[in-house]
Formats: structure tokens, C-alpha cells, sequence
């Protein structure tokens, strides 16, 4: 049994459940702050900091008093999946009807340093003069067009580097066309198929009928579990990787906590032969980044919790400065001093008393010697 040198070390990584996916190797007591172990099964640094430490922001970095520790980038398990060749053209096969065999035939050239909360999630390929921009989302965004925009201008600057085209030259320069997918298996309920559109970000004049310079279009495609079941039919990676989410959904249903659910889904899906030889071999990076990408979520979760409870309060206070100054007006004139102490006063509590005494005051200068009061 692994021995802590320190008491206050999170218990799961010495549950014995876990021990088989994340062996750890003590190695050097980083300062007072945190400690560094050697994770030699996922070929990584673990830092874990435990002294004023900041919210987790989903795998990009914790910061301490004096200690700010950034985590490598990391595949997303689908892109993972994909990451072969020969993979990512029955993939590519799969969803286009086509029936290539050959896999040198594809040209990989994803952005590597493009990551999006700490992970990489896009896969960029050429094949027979088309680029194919492929990404898995977790979650509905419809801001999907503008990202994979902003994304096709780096992947065209770099393509018309890599083969000297001249775009002031008199004569056309050719341009592999794109195609834009999105594998989505969130769990915000959508069809199969989902076309989502540039132009629908755009600000139009009213009564402005005419066509925007700029379309780009995205196809996002449901894969969940049940959904597109013809394309799960021609691609028996995504039709198992499908499986196996929703396997851990079902047993986080079941009341499991998070580690727990992916941990039985990894046996049963062992069990049953689903992404078998992956699962065997690769316990600990599929454990690794699946926590990972769950992470990202509930911290995305919470910050959607967070600047919503923001813009409440935020919305709170500027109704009561704004109902108390206009109480106020009705009992004089309201010299710019008094204005300036209202806007900036940030306590509600303080405002709720202001407003009070703004009803009772039968002037501006009472309201003031009620302020003085206290």
C-alpha cells in the first residue's frame, strides 16, 4: 500500500479502486505550498496545492499564494479515438458516403497549439482537395460558426504558406473547399442533424434585406446514443464510443459519483467488447482524460452559475440606485456629490437603508442630515 507523506493528501488517490489507474510514485516535496508526485502511468506531473487554492478552471491551471501550476494540454478521448489514420477516414467515409481505402491519402494539419480549456478537441485534415475542420462538443454552442471561422483563417494562412500561393498574383489562386462538422453529445436534447449558420450572429438594420458578404455553415451531428444510428452503422469506433458514454451516464444515474461511473463503465465496456483493446491497454489516459474533460464541464457549468448570480446582483443594486435617485428628484434638486455617493455605493444593505430614508425624507437636505444620522 502507498504511503502519504503527508496527511492531508486527497484519500481517492489512495482508495484501492483507483489504484490500478493511477499508481503514484512520490518523488520531491515541491515548498510548503504543494507537492509533486511522478503519475508514471500517465507520463505526467500531478501537482496537488492545497493552501489557498483558486477555483479549478478545468484542467488549465490552480493557482496558490505564490505557486501557479499549468497543466499540459490533452487530447479529448474523441479526437483520441480518431487520432489514427485509418481511423479518421472511415470516420471520414462514414459521414461523407465515400469509399476511400486508402489512409495516406488524408493530410493532417490540425493547429497544435490551438486549445480550448486546456484540451485539444479539433481534428484538420485534406483529402482530394477538401478541409475538413472536425471538432466534439459536450455542449450546445451556437457560436460554432464564428470558432471554426476564426479557425479557417489560420488553417488557409498556413496552407497558402506551405505551398507559396501568391494572393495579389492576376491569376486565381486555388483553395480547398471547406467542411465544417461537429460531433455533439451533450445533453441538451437535438436532432441528428443541425445546420447552424455565421450569418445568424449577424447584427442586422431593420428592414435590411440584403445578403451578408460572409456564410459559413456548420454540420453538427447528434452522437449520442440512439441518435444517427446509420452513421454509428458505417463507423464502429463512433458507434462504440457512443456506447460507452452513455454506459457512464447510466451510472452516474445510478447515483455513482463521477470517478466511480467512468471507472465501472471502463469494466463493463471491457466485459461487453466495447473500445476493448483501447480500454485494456490505455486505463489510465482514457481515466485521465475523461475526468478531465468532466471537469471542464462542471467548471463551465459553474461559471454560468457564477456570471449569472453576478449579473443579478449587479442588475439588484443598479435598480436601487436608480429607484433612489429618482425618489430623490422629486424632493429637490440632487447635487452631483450626493449622485456620485449613491452610484458608488456597492452594499446592498446599505442601499435598502438609503432607499427607506429617501421615502421618508421630505427633501434632499433631510435626506442628507439622515445620512449624517448614522
Amino acid at each position: 500500500m502507498l504511503n502519504s507523506p503527508h496527511t492531508n493528501i486527497p484519500g481517492n488517490f489512495y482508495n484501492p479502486a483507483y489504484r490500478q489507474y493511477f499508481p503514484i510514485l512520490f518523488c520531491k516535496s515541491v515548498n510548503s505550498v504543494g507537492d509533486v508526485y511522478d503519475c508514471s502511468a500517465l507520463n505526467s506531473l500531478i501537482i496537488i496545492a492545497w493552501k489557498h487554492e483558486k477555483k479549478y478552471n478545468g484542467g488549465i491551471e490552480m493557482e496558490t499564494d505564490n505557486l501557479r501550476i499549468n497543466r499540459e494540454h490533452k487530447d479529448r478521448m474523441f479526437r483520441w479515438i480518431f487520432k489514427e489514420k485509418r481511423d479518421l477516414l472511415e470516420l471520414y467515409n462514414a459521414v461523407n458516403g465515400t469509399p476511400y481505402t486508402d489512409p495516406e491519402q488524408l493530410e493532417i494539419n490540425t493547429l497544435e497549439d490551438v486549445v480550448h480549456i486546456g484540451m485539444k478537441n479539433d481534428m484538420s485534415f485534406l483529402i482530394t482537395d477538401v478541409l475538413n475542420l472536425y471538432e466534439h462538443q459536450s455542449s450546445y454552442n451556437p457560436n460554432m460558426p464564428f470558432r471554426e471561422f476564426l479557425y479557417l483563417g489560420d488553417v488557409y494562412r498556413k496552407y497558402a504558406k506551405q505551398r507559396n500561393l501568391n494572393i495579389l498574383s492576376s491569376t486565381l489562386q486555388k483553395l480547398p473547399m471547406p467542411q465544417c462538422i461537429v460531433f455533439y453529445n451533450g445533453l441538451q436534447e437535438e436532432p441528428d442533424r443541425k445546420e447552424l449558420l455565421l450569418s445568424d450572429a449577424f447584427i442586422r438594420p431593420e428592414k435590411d434585406q440584403r445578403v451578408p458578404s460572409l456564410e459559413l455553415r456548420v454540420l453538427m451531428l447528434n452522437i449520442n446514443w440512439g441518435h444517427n444510428r446509420e452513421l454509428m452503422e458505417k463507423c464502429e469506433k463512433l458507434k462504440e464510443y457512443a456506447q460507452f458514454i452513455d454506459q457512464i451516464r447510466q451510472n452516474s444515474a445510478r447515483g455513482m459519483s463521477r470517478e466511480a461511473a467512468v471507472i465501472a463503465a471502463v469494466d463493463t465496456c471491457i466485459e461487453s467488447g466495447i473500445l476493448k483493446e483501447m480500454l485494456s491497454q490505455h486505463k489510465a489516459e482514457v481515466m485521465d482524460m475523461l475526468l478531465t474533460e468532466y471537469n471542464e464541464q462542471e467548471h463551465m457549468a459553474m461559471e454560468r452559475k457564477e456570471w449569472y448570480e453576478i449579473g443579478q446582483s449587479d442588475g439588484i443594486l443598479k435598480s436601487k440606485r436608480e429607484s433612489i435617485l429618482e425618489i430623490l428628484a422629486f424632493r429637490g434638486d440632487v447635487s452631483e456629490e450626493i449622485r456620485q455617493l449613491i452610484i458608488n455605493q456597492t452594499d446592498l444593505d446599505v442601499l435598502k437603508i438609503w432607499h427607506h430614508k429617501a421615502i421618508a425624507a421630505t427633501s434632499i437636505s433631510d435626506f442628507i442630515q439622515s445620512l449624517n444620522q448614522n
